[in-house]
């Protein structure tokens, strides 16, 4: 077996098994808990929302809604 055909068969088995621990490796915390930014621990009824509005034919609007009290 020539060295090009074992870099070759290297190269494929370590994508298979790069594939195969995607499939089964654990999950982390941060998928499990739903943290998905830095601004986790905000409530989110204090932060502003954004409302986007476009009608085909008229100018796009962006809201800001400020949730304050």
């Amino acid at each position: 077996m020539a060295w090009q055909e074992i870099a070759a068969l290297s190269v494929v088995a370590f994508t298979a098994g790069a594939f195969v621990w995607r499939l089964v490796r654990p999950r982390g915390l941060g998928r499990k808990k739903g943290l998905a930014c830095a601004c986790a621990g905000a409530d989110p009824r204090s932060l502003p929302t954004m409302v986007f509005k476009a009608r085909k034919g008229e100018r796009a609007q962006i809201l800001v809604r400020s949730n304050s009290p």
